[in-house]
């Protein structure tokens, strides 16, 4: 693949690109990755949502390869069903207009979709993983199907009772 640029060509290596498109019901409610209750003065509560219930397989991934380690296990959707009713949580607490910021954890895991926020936002913040299982290493770089929210301390009970409705719905 190459792209002309003046006079100079410039390469790049193949790769796959893939695009896909889906309806914005309304673009007024469009959620973007960076911190958004520091600028309005308030603390936010982030909330990680973990539809694999604490599975933190880190096979393949970056933090591996640093250890000269490739992993034993790579990450997986255990339950297409569980994804789906929490990703329909989740638009609906976008919908109602509680949902401040969302990222990711798919690109380095827990901490660097906490730290991406962060600059975003040009704040800091402070996390604690103690509910978790497992070591740290493996909560905080795990790529494992999974995003964190910020909300206002308002609305958590909220967010909270919409995602534990979600997995009460029949398999």
């Amino acid at each position: 693949m190459a792209a002309r640029v003046d006079q100079e060509v410039v390469k790049a290596p193949g790769t796959l690109v893939i695009s896909t498109y889906a309806p914005c019901p309304d673009i007024r409610k469009v959620v973007t990755p960076d911190l958004k209750a520091p600028s309005m003065g308030q603390t936010g509560v982030l909330l990680f949502i973990d539809s694999l219930n604490d599975h933190n397989r880190l096979g393949g991934f970056a933090l591996a390869q640093t250890f000269n380690q490739l992993g034993d296990e790579c990450p997986d959707v255990e339950s297409v069903k569980k994804l789906s009713n929490a990703f329909k949580a989740n638009q609906k607490l976008i919908k109602d207009g509680v949902v401040l910021s969302e990222h990711d954890v798919s690109d380095g895991g827990v901490i660097v979709c906490l730290l991406e926020m962060c600059f975003g936002g040009i704040s800091g913040m402070e996390v604690t993983i103690g509910h978790r299982q497992g070591n740290a290493l493996s909560i905080l770089f795990s790529e494992e199907v999974g995003w964190v929210l910020e909300v206002l301390q308002g609305d958590l009970q909220h967010c909270l009772k919409t995602f534990k409705e979600s997995q009460k719905l029949p398999e």
